[in-house]
C-alpha cells in the first residue's frame, strides 16, 4: 500500500512540474508574441505614416504635431499623380532600363568571368588588374565624365543614355563584385572565433554540457 501511495505521489508530483513548466513556458510565449508583435508595430509604423500622408491635404501635411489619422480624407494626390504626371512612361522607362541592365550586366559578367577563370590569353593578368584597379575609382568621380560621354554621342534624355552609364561604371557595380567583397569582409570577420573554437572545441563542447546539466 505505501509503494502504491509513493507511485501516485511520484506521478502526481511530475505532472505538477509539467503544468508548472508549461505554465512558464506560456508566460515566455506571451512576452515573446508582446514583443514581437511590439518590434512589428514599430517597423510597420514609417509605411503606416507614408500611407496615410497621401490622403492628407496639403495643408494638414505641413501643420505641426502628429496627426495620426487624416481630417479630411482625399484621393487629390492620387488623382494628380494619375492625370497630371507621366507615371505610365516613368514605369516603362524603369521597366526597360531594369531589364535591359540586368539582361547585358548579366552577359558580360558571365562572359568576363569565363574569359579570366578558364582562357589563357595575352593581356589576361593586365585586364584582371584593371578590374582591381577600377575598384579604387569613387562613383562620384565617374558623374561628369559619363554626362559628357553621353552627350557626346547625343544620348541625353534617352534610354541608351541611361542605360550605358551604368554598363560602364565600376567594374564592382557592373560585375557585382562588391558583393563577393561583402562576404569575403564577413568570412575574414568570422575567421579568427572559427580558429579560436577549433583549437578549444573540446573545452567549450564541455563547458556547454556541464552548463546544460549533461554528462559526458
Amino acid at each position: 500500500m505505501s509503494a502504491a501511495a509513493d507511485i501516485v505521489d511520484a506521478v502526481a508530483a511530475q505532472r505538477a512540474r509539467r503544468v508548472s513548466r508549461l505554465r512558464n513556458l506560456n508566460v515566455l510565449g506571451f512576452i515573446a508574441t508582446v514583443a514581437t508583435v511590439l518590434a512589428a508595430v514599430l517597423c510597420a509604423f514609417p509605411l503606416y505614416w507614408g500611407l496615410i500622408t497621401t490622403f492628407k491635404p496639403e495643408d494638414e501635411i505641413l501643420r505641426p504635431g502628429v496627426q495620426l489619422w487624416p481630417e479630411h480624407f482625399t484621393f487629390q494626390n492620387y488623382v494628380h499623380v494619375l492625370t497630371r504626371t507621366k507615371i505610365g512612361v516613368w514605369y516603362l522607362n524603369s521597366l526597360v532600363t531594369s531589364a535591359a541592365v540586368t539582361i547585358i550586366v548579366v552577359g558580360m559578367a558571365a562572359g568576363a568571368g569565363y574569359a579570366i577563370s578558364q582562357l589563357n590569353f595575352p593581356g589576361r593578368r593586365i585586364f584582371w588588374g584593371l578590374i582591381f584597379a577600377s575598384f579604387m575609382v569613387p562613383i562620384p568621380a565617374l558623374v561628369i565624365t559619363h554626362f559628357v560621354l553621353m552627350s557626346q554621342f547625343h544620348w541625353i534624355n534617352t534610354w541608351a543614355g541611361v542605360i550605358a552609364p551604368q554598363l560602364i561604371a565600376q567594374v564592382h557595380d557592373a560585375f557585382g563584385v562588391s558583393y563577393g567583397r561583402d562576404l569575403a569582409v564577413a568570412m575574414l570577420a568570422a575567421l579568427p572565433v572559427a580558429i579560436v573554437y577549433l583549437i578549444f572545441q573540446r573545452q567549450v563542447t564541455q563547458a556547454i554540457m556541464l552548463s546544460a546539466g549533461i554528462k559526458g
